[in-house]
């Protein structure tokens, strides 16, 4: 798909009447190259049938006209009276609602739905930073240090229910570290709190985009998903060495998380 717009050929095309034939006016490379590679598809285009005037006049009249396959032409044919047939590019497709977002968020967009069909990946990732910027986050949860009294049983009998190894009070601490981490650096929305009904819509466009949304805190079936999934690997000669496959687990809680609802609207 070509990111020259309808409009910039236009102007190209009219440079001879607005500065005379005696001026040159420089293209940009890229303009050139890409102008040049539109006309080398037009020049190797191949026709995908033939029709003549006569087949024409009886489609505006009737409704109805006859094609005529290609690759060989009709043998009989006279070439006078060929008409070749192309096919044409499909039309650009624009993200629904994306262009309404982009005005209403205040973020200038191509007037052309060739040019933001070719370039909507970045306009929609304009559109992920300015709802980021907007969003009312929770709070950054506080997390403490130190691992709770009652946390360190639960992550052995946790850790136990997959291994026969042992853990003390250090194994427990440093995982609580590594899970602590993350959370800090995490930044969740919150679903069960009101969203601007704007922010809303443009969350919808970034769902269809291939971002997701999930709660705060785990629900139940997401941390059953979690506990069922294969996220243990345990090494064949070692019984005791194993392999935590977090990604599994990520992917397990993903799937089973509750999944905001899209309408057309």
């Amino acid at each position: 798909m070509t990111t020259i717009t309808r409009e910039r050929l236009l102007k190209i095309k009219q440079w001879r009447e607005t500065y005379g034939a005696g001026h040159n006016v420089t293209l940009p490379t890229q303009e050139a190259e890409e102008l040049a590679r539109i006309a080398l598809d037009l020049l190797d285009a191949q026709p995908i049938a033939w029709t003549d005037e006569q087949e024409l006049r009886d489609v505006a009249k009737d409704g109805c006209g006859y094609l005529f396959t290609v690759n060989p032409i009709t043998p009989n044919a006279d070439p006078r009276r060929v008409i070749k047939l192309y096919s044409t590019p499909p039309a650009p497709v624009v993200p629904v609602g994306l262009r309404m977002a982009l005005s209403n968020a205040g973020i200038a967009a191509p007037e052309s739905d060739e040019m933001l069909a070719a370039t909507h990946e970045k306009y929609i990732q304009a559109l992920v930073t300015w709802v980021k910027d907007r969003k009312p986050f929770q709070p950054a949860p506080v997390v403490p240090e130190e691992c709770p009294e009652e946390c360190p049983e639960e992550i052995r009998d946790l850790m136990a229910s997959h291994s026969d190894a042992l853990f003390n009070d250090d194994d427990a601490q440093e995982i609580w570290n590594a899970c602590r981490a993350v959370m800090l650096q995490s930044q969740y929305l919150d679903l069960s709190q009101p969203v601007d009904p704007q922010i809303s819509e443009y969350e919808k466009i970034m769902l269809r985009a291939g971002w997701v949304m999930v709660p705060v805190e785990p629900t139940d079936e997401m941390i059953a998903a979690a506990m069922e999934c294969d996220d243990v690997v345990f090494d064949s000669k070692d019984p005791t060495a194993f392999c935590v496959q977090f990604r599994e687990i990520y992917y397990a809680m993903m799937d089973a998380a509750p999944k905001p609802e899209l309408t057309s609207e």
